[in-house]
């Protein structure tokens, strides 16, 4: 069948290609560790970093359980994504780890709260919490 003489695709205009996206987030990716340096370099003086966390909902369902040893030439990129109810929240664990080797404390417990909006209502907060225990031990 024929196109009709007055059909005309429409231009949608320049879009960008998934590869370069995928190739962009890549570099990102490297740039950050680059910048955010190990453990050795920017606290020499700590031999052992042990992080524990729970994320749990705002019901109290846990979400993610885990512990991790931090190894000492590993880039300090701590920061944890929310696993509720929102889909871009971020916890902000670097600045703890952080704090507590600037002063030379050897533990520290926390929580966070995340406040970025939810996928049922965006103009509610995500509210999912994660609890976190930093442990260090230094020379």
């Amino acid at each position: 069948m024929p196109a009709s003489p007055y059909f005309r695709k429409r231009n949608q205009g320049p879009r960008v290609n998934k590869n370069d996206l995928k190739v962009s987030r890549n570099e990102n990716e490297e740039q950050q560790k680059a910048r955010a340096g190990t453990l050795r370099e920017r606290f020499a003086r700590v031999r052992q970093l042990r992080v524990d966390l729970r994320m749990e909902t705002s019901s109290g369902a846990i979400l993610e359980q885990s512990k991790r040893e931090i190894a000492l030439d590993e880039p300090l990129l701590l920061d944890i994504t929310c696993e509720g109810g929102c889909g871009n929240g971020l916890f902000l664990l670097k600045s703890a780890v952080e704090a507590l080797l600037e002063t030379g404390q050897e533990l520290r417990e926390g929580m966070g709260i995340c406040q970025a909006s939810s996928y049922q209502d965006p103009k509610v907060p995500c509210n999912t919490k994660l609890f976190y225990r930093i442990e260090a031990r230094y020379d």
